[in-house]
């Protein structure tokens, strides 16, 4: 019985054609996380803001993206919802990147791509093991709040389900969002999370905005206000069931459900600390094998913001082999466009609205009981961000060993 997670970065280049992405020791994989940027090198800033989140299950395909373009005098910038791994345009419309899944092979992925202009660095998160269920839909919120949506096709009781959306149905509009979020269920109690970012096209003067909740699976929003959130009111025999909330409206959330088996898993909001070095988490209260996440440079919940604190949002894996983050940046009320996206080969590395570094740590050890992260730069202020834990393989040996030993097993 076995739950492996794991995590790498790849350089997808322009053209077309399959690729081949490996983790050694992963063995088949059953689900994928691709987080695409526009960045092309490690820890340097690619002009635009560029972000796709996306999922595969081996069958099904969903992403959302959003791009904000660099330098203009006024804001072009689009989001989009698709049937593909990842999915990049520019701000006007124009397909930049789209990767499909083509096969599993020994411990990795195939994926075809079908559009590359060029090259893009992509963070992988790879869910193996003898014990994981997964699978990847689409959902459609009832436009009423209060209204229900059952989610029937996973056939399992999942334990966690991410979302990511652009609020939209279309593969491509005007205006940005993407939001990314979690719903994550630990005996009869579900923790909700959520990070979500946009702005208006065609302003003079940029209009960004953020929101982080705390009680949505996922929460979407334009630059004017926060828009219609998602909570997993129950999990259910064949998966789930969604209720709308704040707005009454209809959208598209692709999502990936998962079991864990015997694996505990916890999700909880993390607020950066306001000085350098050491940061422990002890609240999942195990020791981990990865986390996986978001970060903005909100110092809130549940608060739509539309200023400086607006502009910055991050999707991150974490593992004590790998560690990736890839941020967008968009600053606010300025009449020359400033935007730009940045991976860099660690937990955290978001800089504030003008590209400035403001967040960034790297992973000292996954503890008995959580984890160390270790601040080389951070704020004045704590800035909210999600990460859901998933405990370690090894972890699980002295309880095995202690229920061997009571059974007179040696």
């Amino acid at each position: 019985m076995s739950v492996k997670i794991a995590t790498t970065r790849v350089n997808l280049s322009g053209g077309t054609g399959l690729l081949d992405i490996t983790i050694p020791g992963i063995g088949t994989p059953k689900a994928a996380i691709f987080i695409l940027s526009w960045a092309t090198a490690d820890n340097t800033a690619s002009t635009n803001a560029k972000m796709s989140i996306g999922f595969t299950d081996g069958v099904r395909n969903r992403c959302a993206d959003l791009t904000s373009n660099d330098n203009g005098g006024t804001s072009v910038c689009s989001r989009g919802f698709n049937n593909s791994v990842y999915h990049l345009r520019s701000g006007g419309g124009t397909l930049h990147q789209e990767g499909v899944f083509d096969a599993w092979i020994p411990d990795g992925i195939r994926i075809n791509q079908t559009t590359g202009v060029t090259n893009c660095l992509a963070t992988v998160v790879l869910i193996g093991g003898t014990e994981p269920q997964c699978y990847v839909g689409t959902l459609t919120n009832n436009a009423s709040i209060g209204g229900t949506a059952a989610i029937t096709d996973p056939g399992f009781t999942p334990h966690t389900i991410f979302f990511v959306s652009a609020n939209t149905t279309s593969t491509h509009v005007a205006d940005a969002c993407l939001a990314w979020g979690c719903a994550d269920r630990v005996g009869g109690v579900t923790t909700q999370r959520s990070a979500g970012i946009a702005e208006l096209n065609g302003a003079a003067t940029t209009s960004v905005a953020a929101y982080f909740s705390n009680a949505h699976a996922c929460k979407v929003l334009s630059d004017a206000a926060a828009g219609v959130g998602i909570d997993i009111t129950s999990f259910d025999a064949n998966g789930f069931t969604a209720t709308t909330r704040d707005v009454a409206a209809s959208t598209s959330w692709g999502y990936l459900a998962v079991t864990w088996g015997t694996r505990q898993h916890a999700l909880s909001t993390v607020f950066s600390p306001t000085a350098t070095g050491a940061s422990a988490q002890t609240w999942p209260g195990f020791k981990p094998q990865a986390l996986i996440g978001g970060q903005q440079i909100l110092g809130s919940q549940n608060t739509f913001t539309a200023n400086q604190n607006a502009g910055g949002f991050a999707a991150a894996a974490v593992t004590p082999a790998a560690a990736y983050c890839t941020s967008i940046n968009d600053q606010d009320n300025v009449s020359t466009t400033n935007s730009q996206t940045l991976s860099d080969d660690t937990a955290v590395h978001l800089p504030d609205e003008t590209g400035t570094a403001l967040l960034v740590a790297s992973l000292t050890s996954m503890d008995a009981t959580g984890y160390t992260l270790n601040y080389s730069t951070t704020g004045v202020s704590g800035r909210a961000g999600w990460w859901l834990a998933v405990q370690a393989e090894q972890d699980l040996l002295p309880k095995v060993q202690y229920y061997r030993a009571m059974m007179g097993v040696a």
